[in-house]
């Protein structure tokens, strides 16, 4: 699927600001959960903005980037589940 122009550039700020909150959240809030968030969303930072920046990523490399970063991002909803009062 091939996204406009426009939409990259988006991405890739949602991603950077994610993963400022996740190391905030690790270094400021000493939560767990935030290290994980940061390594997610700095994984699916760098399949967006490597591609865009006119380095080409093979598919093996881009799948490994997103499964990282998908494992990633469900183990920190994971702790943040965990940590909710029930």
């Amino acid at each position: 699927m091939t996204l406009p122009a426009w939409v990259t550039p988006i991405l890739i700020g949602i991603d950077v600001l994610i993963f400022l909150y996740g190391i905030r959240m690790a270094v400021i809030g000493k939560k767990t959960y935030g290290w994980f968030l940061a390594l997610a969303f700095l994984l699916f930072c760098l399949k967006e903005a490597l591609p865009y920046n006119g380095m080409a990523l093979s598919t093996t490399v881009a799948l490994v980037l997103t499964i990282a970063g998908l494992a990633s991002a469900l183990f920190a909803f994971y702790l943040i589940a965990k940590s909710l009062p029930s």
